[in-house]
């Protein structure tokens, strides 16, 4: 987008940020899970955005097979 945001205050707090949004403070990128009728959606054209995850599990423990069948799936 050629766009550098200048960033005036940052939290990890998934809820703090839907709160500075909602009473005017700024706006975000937050999980779909996050809208209600405080927050307006908007859809951008061409953009598509990504998320890195990480998988971390008990070294000392075997994966189930639930656990398993998830990697399977995430790995595909």
């Amino acid at each position: 987008l050629g766009v550098t945001p200048l960033v005036a205050f940052s939290t990890n707090y998934l809820e703090t940020i839907k709160m500075m949004v909602a009473v005017g403070l700024g706006w975000s990128i937050l999980p779909r899970t996050m809208r209600d009728a405080d927050l307006v959606e908007l859809n951008v054209d061409g953009l598509r955005l990504e998320r890195a995850l990480g998988v971390v599990r008990h070294t000392g423990r075997t994966l189930s097979n639930a656990a398993r069948a998830i990697l399977d799936t995430l790995r595909e």
